[in-house]
């Protein structure tokens, strides 16, 4: 009795996989869907292995070192370079790094990342985290080439520029470190993408913003915005809009996709009706934001950015202005500073 049941339990098994290979051999989408689904999984598996390794007291970071390795060895043979286990990688190495407390931990992870970095090096963190772990084994001149390598890359992010003065500071060279912020400073072009949101730009930026009138007045509302490119660092500027139609003005909407560090000091907004002139200064505008902080003091209101998202700062107007054709906004974009000596704006 027993043998007739292992007898069809084989006989089962093997026609359900016989089908499962002939269906999956005719239908090409299934096969990309199913191949697909398998390298999520595999994934995910990864992570939460290697989350394993972190969630204790005494990190296991050299365990978490040859499971990067394996994953790296398991994308080479799904694809020969980039594959779709790359991010994958990517996540893990940051999962670790956010980990680590002691510097020279990072010096345990320099031949995965250098094999990261051949397999994609347009990975901005990668290489910074490349340049950590080649400063950890006391390699100064392979981790300065790192930084400005992912300088290149991604000019506006304080990651690097942060570790090129971590080398100033070895030194105590001052000249240096001021030489990096003013760098620092006046970079505007460059940035990057999020994953998985979409940004009011292609990427973060400290080059455009946004304009939309009426955002919280339903009668007015209008989804129209208005974009401004070229915007001048450091100091203040005009920066002038003119909407489609004439309009009446409560409130309007600035739109942003700077960068963290990224301040923005806001002097006045000029209305033109015709040829009537209102200028509003900032004491006289309700400013509240989505994600960023108020520094309010005698002489200026700051506000900082914090986070990689986008960005609305709201202006409320103490009065309703008719017939508006032309705006023009007075404000200053700048950057805080990455250390509280030599690196002043």
């Amino acid at each position: 009795m027993m043998a007739r049941i292992y007898k069809y339990f084989f006989y089962s098994f093997v026609s359900l996989l016989i089908i499962i290979l002939i269906v999956l051999t005719f239908h090409s989408e299934l096969r990309r869907q199913s191949f697909t689904y398998g390298i999520n999984a595999y994934k995910l598996y990864m992570i939460i292995s290697i989350q394993s390794d972190l969630k204790r007291d005494n990190l296991k970071l050299d365990s978490a070192e040859k499971k990067i390795s394996k994953f790296i060895d398991s994308s080479n043979k799904i694809a020969n370079g980039k594959s779709s286990l790359l991010l994958g990688i990517y996540d893990a190495i940051n999962l670790i790094e956010s980990s680590i407390i002691n510097e020279n931990d990072y010096g345990k992870f320099e031949k995965v990342l250098k094999r990261i970095v051949e397999i994609d090096p347009m990975l901005f963190n990668v290489r910074v985290s490349l340049a950590k772990s080649l400063f950890a084994n006391g390699k100064k001149e392979e981790a300065i080439q790192e930084i400005k390598n992912a300088i290149e890359l991604n000019p506006l992010d304080h990651k690097a520029y942060r570790l090129l003065i971590k080398v100033g500071l070895e030194n105590f060279d001052k000249k240096m470190i001021q030489d990096v912020c003013n760098n620092y400073f006046n970079s505007n072009l460059g940035g990057k993408n999020r994953r998985y949101k979409n940004t009011i730009f292609t990427g973060f930026n400290n080059n455009k913003f946004a304009v939309q009138f009426n955002p919280s007045v339903k009668k007015k509302l209008s989804h129209d915005l208005y974009y401004v490119s070229g915007i001048n660092l450091n100091k203040f500027e005009l920066y002038e809009i003119i909407p489609s139609e004439v309009l009446s003005l409560e409130n309007l909407n600035l739109l942003f996709n700077f960068i963290p560090g990224t301040t923005l000091e806001i002097k006045e907004i000029i209305l033109y009706s015709g040829t009537k002139k209102f200028i509003i200064e900032e004491k006289n505008i309700l400013i509240s934001s989505r994600n960023s902080f108020f520094s309010n003091g005698k002489l200026s209101n700051i506000i900082f950015f914090s986070k990689y998202d986008n960005e609305i700062i709201n202006l409320k107007l103490e009065n309703d202005y008719k017939e508006i054709d032309k705006i023009q906004i007075n404000m200053k974009v700048s950057k805080a500073g990455l250390t509280n000596k030599y690196c002043d704006n």
